[in-house]
């Protein structure tokens, strides 16, 4: 017979047990929570701290292009006369005191094959290049030129990004596809193929001139507004000419005057010069006092000090034979004959006939400047000095590229993007394109296809958004994208209808205002002169 207690005792002994069980696991879920919570919270604080620190490195950047915006607008005087700009390349902020350790951030200047600025007037800008003129490049095709020519029809491209066949352009035959620049500086002066292509480095959308002297003549007159060819104004004209003149030729300004008024073109301007017996070492001054554009700037016109011999072959009047010579010889020139493009004639590079061509297409100065800015923190040692300052150190690094321009008396941002992971994205493009490519091959139509068929055309209402939103956290500069007016820019080599033989950069019904592309495209505010006759900008 069954003890009663005993199973009254077993139950209860069940019962405890099943109690601490269900303590134990009620323990372990809370320490599995509260560790899973403390995990998460030291993942949040991590993240914030990245974040944070990513966003400073953000701001290090952009003061970056600040302090290269704020270095080029001292020198612009300098730049109109076509000197070369000097940047600082580096700068620490936030350092340790010595013997601390820490981080400190930085930022610096990303040379391009040894280069702290890369200029955007020696490219061809793709808003007014012809046809031709873009399909002659390396690298490029009459169906890929086409294709530019089609995506500008519905206003201008804010940048070379609109077109995305350019960056899929596959480079001639022998030669490797890079993001470095078609072409690097020579030790023996000129330019040098760098061993590869890539037609994006020839190509831009922002190389804008002013209609102001480069004081090639008198240096004393650099920034001061040209005077316009209008045979209404013919009695300032001839009294700035007389002013312009060198004492030989002063008593001729009235004549000059007269002959000149009516011109459409500076090419025009030459052949009259030459025509009443102006020797071509008088030009330079003449054709840096005048202008037959009614306008602040002239866009797309070609720096000859700059370009690669590509570039100027594309431009009327160069053939390849003074293209090279051009290249080989500008370096060596005296700052004073550098200034005017008319040394082209005076070392005769090219005949009068050819300048007469060239001359509407070209300048000798850059006042766009493409820049990268790498910016960042660094761990500092002991001895309070950075670690190196090289991409493996770098830490939280972001890397921008902008366009500074200084065309007017006040400098501008005209683009900013972050380009912190430009080369993967441009690989994995690649990958597409010579995948796509491939798909095609064995198709009836594939001798025929080109790398621009392949990408569709951007609706032109989406350019503004892709430019604003490529900055990626990176502060704004003042004001909003604009499309600028392309009423005063020339079209390398185009010509039609009544007007054929005219570029259409020469022509007097042009109206005043701004053709410069890109961000901050505010008003102009002429000050210190007298009007289109004098005044400083």
């Amino acid at each position: 017979m069954t003890d009663p207690s005993s199973s009254v005792h077993g139950r209860h002994s069940c019962r405890h047990g099943l109690m601490l069980l269900v303590v134990l696991v009620t323990l372990v879920t809370a320490a599995l929570t509260g560790v899973a919570a403390l995990y998460l919270a030291q993942a949040e604080r991590s993240s914030a701290r990245v974040a944070s620190r990513l966003l400073q490195s953000r701001a290090a950047a952009w003061s970056g292009v600040q302090a290269v915006m704020a270095e080029l607008a001292a020198q612009r005087e300098e730049l109109l006369r076509g000197a070369e700009p000097k940047v600082t390349g580096s700068f620490t902020l936030d350092e340790p005191q010595p013997g601390a350790t820490g981080r400190a951030t930085l930022f610096r200047i990303v040379q391009v094959n040894g280069r702290d600025l890369v200029s955007e007037a020696a490219k061809l800008n793709v808003n007014h290049a012809s046809t031709a003129a873009m399909a002659n490049l390396p690298g490029s095709s009459e169906s890929l030129a086409a294709t530019v020519v089609q995506a500008r029809a519905a206003g201008p491209l804010m940048s070379i990004g609109d077109v995305p066949a350019i960056f899929a352009a596959l480079p001639p035959e022998g030669q490797s596809l890079t993001d470095e620049p078609t072409w690097q500086a020579d030790p023996a002066g000129g330019d040098a193929p760098a061993g590869h292509l890539l037609l994006a480095d020839l190509l831009t959308v922002f190389s804008t001139d002013p209609t102001v002297q480069t004081g090639a003549a008198d240096s004393s007159e650099t920034g001061r507004r040209r005077v316009l060819l209008d045979p209404a104004l013919i009695e300032s004209l001839t009294e700035a000419l007389r002013r312009g003149l060198d004492d030989q030729m002063a008593p001729r300004a009235a004549a000059l005057a007269k002959a000149t008024a009516e011109a459409a073109t500076e090419g025009e301007v030459v052949t009259l010069l030459q025509q009443n017996g102006v020797k071509p070492e008088h030009w330079a001054g003449l054709l840096d006092l005048l202008t037959v554009v009614d306008g602040d700037y002239i866009a797309g016109r070609i720096d000859l000090l700059r370009a690669a011999e590509p570039t100027l072959v594309s431009i009327p009047g160069f053939d390849s034979a003074a293209a090279s010579k051009a290249v080989q010889l500008r370096d060596k020139l005296d700052s004073e004959v550098r200034a005017s493009p008319t040394w082209l004639v005076t070392e005769e590079i090219m005949t009068a006939e050819q300048f007469a061509a060239a001359i509407d297409y070209v300048c000798c100065r850059s006042l766009q400047w493409r820049v990268r800015i790498e910016a960042g923190t660094m761990r500092v040692s002991e001895s309070g000095d950075a670690l190196g300052f090289a991409p493996d150190n770098l830490e939280d690094r972001v890397l921008v590229e902008a366009v500074i321009d200084v065309a007017s008396r006040r400098p501008r941002v005209a683009y900013l993007r972050d380009i912190t992971h430009l080369e993967l994205a441009r690989s994995v493009e690649q990958e597409k394109f010579i995948k796509e490519d491939g798909d095609r091959e064995g198709s009836p139509t594939s001798e025929n296809s080109d790398a621009a068929e392949s990408f569709p055309e951007p609706a032109p209402q989406d350019r503004r958004f892709r430019e604003a939103g490529s900055r990626n956290g990176i502060p704004d500069a003042e004001g909003e994208i604009s499309d600028g007016d392309r009423s005063t820019a020339p079209d390398i080599g185009e010509q039609s209808g009544a007007e054929a033989g005219v570029p259409p950069a020469a022509r007097k019904s042009a109206r005043p205002g701004s053709s410069r592309v890109g961000r901050w495209n505010a008003g102009e505010r002429t000050s210190g002169g007298s009007g289109r006759h004098g005044g400083q900008r």
